[in-house]
């Protein structure tokens, strides 16, 4: 557990990696019996754990996964499992891994969702401070540690053989109204566990220029739920259906951890709606108008207690995910110095000037990288621009970033495996080198470059993507954290 424990002294927002702090005992139907869980997704209540039966090895928890996905193995210990995640750039693709039937859909998946600047900085931090490389061949491992998984010493709780043994298809008629923990937006009926207790809540309220209702809670044995319908009109739906929520929920003044949610929604005019019978129902239960367009939101809390309390007292805080908003973008050349380019802050309405005070080429030494990366085996991208510049007024939380696109960092070809290796791997490097900032008694300060500006008295230090040729034009981009409206709380 060395590894794990020197993770967790890492101060680092985990959430960029899929891999949040929350309960320890996850508390699902499917969580093994003494699973200490070390990280949660965020989303649909999946969670990573140790199982004592089986030391090491990190698994993945996915309550809403079917039968044969609720547990699964990861990795045979937590290092090669933060591997997997510098290699995938979370841990949403290996929690996937077994969903692609080839290596290629695999690769495709990953490529297709690349980290962004920030999750690269964090996984740049993980490498170098835990001495790590990514895992080489990520999806190949996961496949052979499922492979060669024994799971007959997975024990779990009495409610897991209801649900699981007696599971069944879809009625052909419509079942009577129910909501289950650990259940979703579909007809899935869960064997002999109770449903929640529906409690009516019909509160509606104004949140951002759209129109929230909450027309119940249900509390289950396990956790409580609360379902959300949004209207909004048709061509607003994915706008909607695209932004990224976060549900504080407190139950008699103790907050609730690990608040997960599923969304779905309905457009009047679509004519194949998945699970379009469950929703027209849910929207029936609810007296809803089935001719408007609707986004569903079901969220679901484990209790913070052992037992199903007493509701007194419920409150819920809405919070939106903050946007980057571009302030101002512009292309300079290597070398030039005093160049300035105006702008107007689009929240304040003041003039700002951005100075450069220099951009120069630089050149990354290989022996910076040789500690964590075969450089028998990979050719790195070492070229990048660095910018000194000012800002007057200056600003608080912003980011200067380059545009384009950092080049990947490439395996080698081997003669023998010409067949085997691919050209190029999912992982780049990010700029993270530890630079002095000289004075005339020695150092004054140190700074990592890592796409964000460091300050250093009074100006912003800002890096470029790395190439593999020298770079000479670098279109850069100023932006600031942007919330489109304010955070909300109300009681229930």
């Amino acid at each position: 557990m060395t590894s794990y424990n020197s993770f967790r002294r890492l101060r680092i927002d985990r959430s960029l990696i899929s891999l949040e702090k929350g309960s320890a005992k996850g508390g699902y139907f499917c969580t093994p019996v003494g699973a200490k869980v070390i990280g949660w997704a965020g989303v649909d209540g999946i969670h990573f754990c140790f199982v004592p039966e089986y030391g090491e090895m990190v698994f993945v928890v996915n309550p809403c996964g079917d039968r044969e996905e609720y547990v699964l193995p990861l990795a045979e210990n937590f290092t090669d499992f933060l591997r997997l995640i510098l290699a995938c750039g979370d841990s949403a693709g290996p929690s996937q891994a077994h969903l692609f039937e080839t290596q290629e859909a695999f690769e495709r998946f990953l490529r297709e969702n690349p980290p962004d600047r920030e999750t690269l900085s964090i996984l740049e931090h993980i490498q170098t401070k835990l001495n790590l490389t990514p895992m080489e061949h990520p999806y190949s491992y996961i496949r052979e540690v499922q492979r060669r998984f024994d799971g007959s010493k997975l024990r779990f709780p009495k409610e897991y053989d209801e649900i699981v043994g007696k599971e069944t298809e879809l009625p052909a008629e419509r079942p009577e109204w129910a909501v289950y923990a650990h259940g979703d937006f579909s007809y899935r009926p869960f064997g002999n566990t109770r449903p929640g207790t529906e409690l009516p809540v019909n509160k509606t309220l104004q949140w951002g220029g759209e129109t929230w209702y909450i027309p119940a809670i249900y509390a289950c044995r396990t956790a409580l739920i609360i379902d959300f319908c949004i209207e909004v009109p048709t061509k607003k739906l994915l706008p909607v259906e695209q932004n990224h929520y976060h549900f504080h929920v407190t139950v008699n003044r103790r907050k609730l951890e690990s608040c997960s949610y599923t969304q779905t929604s309905w457009n009047p005019h679509t004519e194949e709606q998945e699970q379009d019978n469950y929703i027209l129902h849910l929207m029936e239960h609810y007296g809803l108008d089935p001719n408007s367009g609707w986004v569903f939101i079901r969220t679901q809390s484990p209790w913070a207690t052992k037992r199903k309390p007493v509701l007194k007292r419920l409150s819920v805080t809405l919070e939106l995910a903050e946007e980057a908003k571009t302030l101002l973008q512009f292309t300079s050349a290597a070398g030039a110095e005093g160049e300035q380019f105006s702008f107007t802050h689009p929240l304040t309405g003041q003039e700002h000037i951005l100075t450069v005070e220099t951009l120069s080429r630089g050149q990354i030494p290989t022996d910076r990288l040789a500690q964590t990366l075969n450089l028998d085996q990979y050719d790195l991208p070492l070229h990048y621009c660095e910018m000194v510049c000012t800002l007057s007024p200056e600003i608080d939380r912003c980011f200067l970033r380059d545009c384009g696109q950092a080049e990947p960092v490439r395996r080698k070809k081997s003669p023998a495996h010409t067949q085997l290796q691919p050209e190029a791997t999912s992982t780049a490097l990010v700029l993270v080198s530890g630079s002095i900032v000289g004075g005339a008694d020695g150092p004054t300060c140190c700074f990592a470059l890592n796409g964000r500006p460091a300050t250093v008295s009074g100006k912003r230090v800002a890096c470029s993507n790395l190439h593999y040729e020298p770079v000479n034009l670098v279109q850069w981009k100023l932006t600031i954290p942007v919330k489109r409206r304010e955070d909300i709380t109300f009681d229930i």
